[in-house]
């Protein structure tokens, strides 16, 4: 069992960083759908796996980019440009 290196790991944390702060804040409006927070909670729920399990067959950066792949953000594109305007305004 080895961990993903070192970039891919920090790169991997980030994006989790990011993606739960705005899942955060998202639950704070009424009009961001609980559909765009499942989305996105479908898209990084392995993520942790991968990164710790780097080496196990299914893993590894192909499984990191398909499963992240799976948030459509071109599909929630109005909804998140105006909950950032909103983050960046409160």
């Amino acid at each position: 069992m080895a961990v993903a290196p070192a970039p891919i790991l920090k790169a991997g944390l980030q994006t989790l960083h990011f993606a739960m702060v705005c899942c955060r804040n998202w639950t704070l409006r009424d009009d961001v759908p609980m559909k765009m927070i499942n989305n996105l909670m479908e898209a990084i729920h392995e993520v942790p796996e991968f990164l710790a399990d780097w080496d196990r067959p299914g893993s590894g950066m192909d499984a990191l980019l398909l499963h992240l792949s799976c948030f459509d953000a071109g599909r929630w594109k109005k909804t998140m440009a105006k909950s950032m305007c909103w983050f960046l305004t409160s």
